[in-house]
């Protein structure tokens, strides 16, 4: 604990634990505990650094603990100052005060660590001092700003929430998740015998291995990691080399499925990502990206997992808590919408206000000379073609992060640019902004300066092309969000019911009660009805809504509550058709792509 007076900062270290164990006699250990509940209970004004996903989360955790406010969190107050720069303690410390550093004296925390008790204790003392010094600066920048009340009224308003969904989590249906394990890894063993079948026993994880099969067995052109310059077969090699030359790619192919399989088992199917009490959890940060991103990683105890990267096929055994039912709103295009709003694209905003035109249909209409199949290549590539060639994706990078051929990348991203030249104008535009402000900020009030983009040119007298394309894809992917977080926090702030587990950037899960379904949904499609003036117009992006009783079988929301058999009877529908959690729905979901 540390705190400021008159007399300047005082720092105290209270031992609970020693490197040798136990500091204290179990009823003092119990009386300081509780003397700290008493303390975050009557102290509005706590600061510290992540202390919204970390420390609070211990606490709560461990012994219930939950303070009557935060004022300061200075990794969420240094994220708002500079967005693209670090923002751990060290690097706060380094600019907001004038510690001699000092992080690497406690990095031996631990049981039968090598430094004594007293110096991991000092260094305690340090992190609480240079929080509280950094937390003022950090305040008197956010105030010459101008960014105090986006901090006070919205980025610090979601640390709550991001504790909600840590200690709230997504509970489990054991069989089910039986049922999941027992699928992926039965195909990872299908997998590993169709590479042995076909290449021989060799380690798909071993570079040297692997190098020598792909650039000297199949003869391949070798790839270099571009930073470092060193021979790689990375994921990114691997499916360049698949696209590009397709009379080698099902040894490639099966090299890629088993290393995603593998990745799959120890991420996703593990029994080590469950906690004791059967629920999947997971460390959410409000300020995971530089757009202002929610992120999602293993929980401070260790279990869990990227909650936003579980493949939504292997999210059929998280089931809504007893009598309750999930629901799901997920917004209609975002990124695009704001594209052509910001773009000033007049036609393209014109067919949005329509609601039954699709921007991918009418790109694949243009492409294919008829409406794409919803999930067929063709609908990947239409849909492909618009995010590419809204942010700047050359026809190779799109292929790979798509599966879909290069040639019909280029031809889906020339195909939308010459229906919306306007938007390779905006691209230009966005570019000089930035040269010329040096950062942009978006209809919600965030703002972000360019220091990369802006040192690359001061250096070499040009503007990569990565730094291009984060410049053009800042303002459209760093809207969503703020929509998401302000429609949840409205509507928890009129239905005490709801309870939050999941973000997804564009989407947000909570349960409600099953009777209070149908109030809920019509809610939260309200509070999401959020306008943003870019331009001089005023754009609302629609919402979907889904409901369900299970995080991976969700169905469309209808106006009306649903009820387990209805929706059993959904689920059945689906699996006849090779959808919901049928095997082969699971398995094509769990390779993506590939």
């Amino acid at each position: 604990l540390a705190y400021q007076d008159e007399f300047g900062y005082t720092g105290l270290c209270i031992p609970i634990q020693t490197t040798k164990g136990p500091y204290w006699q179990p009823e003092q250990e119990a009386l300081i505990l509780t003397a700290l509940d008493e303390l975050l209970r009557t102290n509005p004004n706590l600061i510290g650094q992540n202390i919204w996903s970390f420390d609070l989360y211990w606490l709560l955790r461990l012994y219930g603990m939950y303070p009557a406010g935060v004022k300061m969190d200075t990794m969420i107050g240094q994220f708002l100052l500079a967005p693209e720069l670090p923002k751990g303690l060290d690097f706060i410390a380094s600019i907001h005060t004038d510690a001699v550093y000092w992080k690497p004296e406690g990095k031996t925390w631990g049981k039968g660590a090598k430094v004594s008790d007293e110096q991991l204790w000092a260094y305690n003392i340090k992190d609480c001092i240079y929080t509280l010094i950094a937390a003022d600066e950090i305040t008197k920048q956010l105030d010459k700003e101008n960014k105090l009340k986006l901090y006070n009224e919205y980025a610090n308003k979601l640390g709550p929430y991001c504790l909600e969904m840590m200690y709230r989590g997504l509970p489990v249906d054991p069989v089910k998740f039986h049922d999941a394990q027992t699928i992926v890894k039965e195909e990872a063993t299908r997998i590993r015998q169709q590479v042995v079948e076909t290449i021989g026993e060799v380690n798909v994880y071993s570079p040297p291995q692997m190098q020598s099969y792909v650039y000297e067995t199949l003869g391949l052109p070798k790839r270099y990691k571009r930073k470092t310059k060193r021979l790689t077969t990375d994921e990114d090699a691997l499916m360049e080399l698949l696209l590009t030359y397709p009379e080698k790619a099902e040894p490639l192919r099966l090299i890629m499925k088993e290393r995603h399989l593998r990745k799959q088992v120890s991420n996703y199917v593990n029994d080590k990502i469950l906690s004791e009490d059967g629920r999947l959890r997971y460390t959410v940060t409000s300020c995971g990206t530089k757009t202002f991103r929610m992120s999602m990683s293993e929980s401070p105890f260790g279990e869990g997992c990227n909650g936003q990267t579980l493949p939504k096929t292997l999210r059929f055994p998280y089931m809504a808590p007893p009598g309750r039912v999930f629901l799901a709103p997920d917004q209609k295009q975002a990124e695009a919408r704001v594209v052509a709003y910001d773009a000033e694209c007049i036609r393209q905003i014109e067919k949005f206000n329509n609601p039954k035109w699709s921007i991918h249909n009418e790109l694949g209409e243009n492409i294919f000379g008829e409406t794409p199949v919803k999930d067929s290549p063709q609908y990947i590539a239409s849909k492909a073609g618009v995010h590419g060639g809204n942010f700047r994706m050359g026809p190779l990078k799109l292929a790979k992060t798509t599966g879909v051929d290069v040639k019909t990348c280029k031809q889906a991203i020339e195909g939308y640019h010459a229906l919306y030249p306007e938007i390779r104008n905006w691209h230009d535009s966005q570019k000089q902004l930035v040269l010329r402000r040096g950062s942009l900020t978006n209809p919600f009030g965030f703002s972000r300066i360019f220091y990369r983009a802006l040192a690359a040119v001061l250096l070499t007298g040009t503007l990569p092309t990565d730094e291009w394309n984060d410049i053009c894809s800042w303002i459209p992917q760093s809207c969503p969000p703020f929509i998401t977080n302000l429609g949840f926090m409205a509507l928890m702030d009129k239905l005490g019911y709801i309870w939050l587990h999941h973000q997804g950037h564009d989407s947000y899960l909570i349960s409600v009660p099953v009777e209070k379904a149908q109030e809920a949904a019509e809610t939260a499609l309200e509070c999401l009805k959020i306008s943003m003036t870019i331009k001089g117009r005023t754009l609302v992006i629609p919402n979907d809504m889904q409901i369900g009783y299970s995080f991976g079988l969700m169905m469309p929301y209808q106006g009306s509550n649903v009820f387990i058999p209805e929706w059993e009877k959904f689920n059945e529908g689906e699996r006849k058709l090779g959808k919901g959690d049928s095997r082969e729905n699971i398995i094509r979901g769990v390779y993506g792509i590939l």
